[in-house]
């Protein structure tokens, strides 16, 4: 079938397996797309005088992080992220960035401890205790109090989803049911073939494309060529990859092809991609890799499962172009693309725009 036109995309690398090692929490075979770049230092103003910063920067299941949390935490002493006496309205991009992926976490701990039913205020004093330990081995850390709480508040959720996680049952059900309906992202799966193409090659694999020539078959006809996924490898889970490139995926028909161009920072990627099958997995049909996750997670408790949910975070574009998980399932904030202003002419806070080293 022939190639469409590549179809420009925002955030995307490579194709990159994520295996059942013990930092994966799926059973299967997946693969994560997402630009891993290096935090650099731009300028990112907060609120001042007569500038206005976005009220919520970021939504994690519910749970909004704001520009004044992101603020505070970049400039607790606890933090360590901005040195003393820095401007009053300026953060470093990636200072600002770590703060954010402070908050995206907390919050995805506490969002994640509602999403189950769990009380973390019933050990509410035993997170006090550990943060004053923690406090006591340092000198004259003064912390804020959004800080404080900050801190109380993930802690909590996670001592209440450790014990939690720990006490799930790959034989339960309920347990089960509990995590199919909270990962429906994991059950919307698509077997494709995915190939990358390396600047230059792209109208050498359109032509062999358009003749039908298969994928493995290209990969050795065209140099730097790779093919990075395979249907009998196992489906693509819709959670498993960024959402812009999930979305173009499915824009396919079954067994139409396309080569779709990506671009972040300056630097372009470009797959070609052949939809084969598409299915939404009801619960008996995934049951059996649903008791798998239970099990992974009961062995390693929540952390990876928290790492999931903070990829799938909703972030302002002038913070972040994404959140993108690595092989050992830590989630990073990729640099923004570029400078993206809102409509109208009132002024408002510009988040790394340039992020130039």
């Amino acid at each position: 079938m022939p190639c469409r036109r590549p179809m420009a995309m925002s955030d995307a690398e490579r194709v990159q397996p994520v295996g059942c090692g013990p930092n994966s929490i799926h059973p299967m075979r997946k693969f994560r797309v997402g630009l891993a770049a290096a935090f650099a230092a731009g300028a990112v103003m907060v609120s001042g005088c007569g500038v206005a910063a976005p009220k919520s920067v970021a939504n994690v299941d519910g749970v909004k992080v704001s520009m004044e949390d992101v603020n505070t935490v970049a400039r607790d002493p606890l933090s360590q992220l901005v040195p003393e006496g820095a401007d009053e309205f300026s953060l470093p991009g990636d200072a600002a960035r770590n703060a954010l992926m402070f908050e995206v976490t907390r919050a995805a701990w506490v969002a994640e401890a509602q999403r189950w039913g769990l009380d973390p205020d019933s050990v509410r004093d035993e997170a006090e205790k550990d943060l004053d330990q923690r406090l006591a081995a340092s000198q004259d850390v003064k912390l804020s109090d959004h800080m404080r709480d900050a801190y109380v508040d993930s802690t909590a959720a996670r001592i209440v989803l450790e014990d939690r996680f720990s006490k799930l049952d790959p034989n339960n059900d309920a347990d089960l049911r509990k995590i199919f309906d909270l990962s429906p992202g994991l059950w919307d799966r698509t077997c494709a073939w995915i190939l990358s193409v390396p600047a230059g090659s792209q109208n050498k694999v359109e032509k062999f494309a358009d003749k039908g020539t298969g994928f493995e078959e290209i990969a050795k006809k065209v140099k730097g060529t790779a093919v990075q996924a395979k249907p009998k490898d196992g489906c693509l889970s819709r959670s498993s990859l960024p959402e812009d490139i999930a979305n173009g995926i499915n824009s396919l028909r079954i067994n139409e092809t396309e080569l779709f161009n990506f671009e972040i920072s300056g630097q372009k990627a470009t797959f070609l991609v052949k939809v084969v099958s598409r299915e939404n997995r009801s619960f008996d049909k995934a049951r059996t890799d649903v008791a798998q996750i239970a099990d992974a997670l009961r062995q390693q408790g929540p952390q990876v499962w928290i790492s999931t949910r903070v990829a799938e975070a909703k972030i302002d574009p002038r913070f972040a172009s994404g959140v993108s998980m690595d092989s050992s399932g830590q989630a990073t904030l990729s640099p923004p693309v570029g400078p993206i202003q809102p409509k109208g002419t009132a002024p408002i806070s510009s988040v790394g725009e340039t992020d130039q080293g």
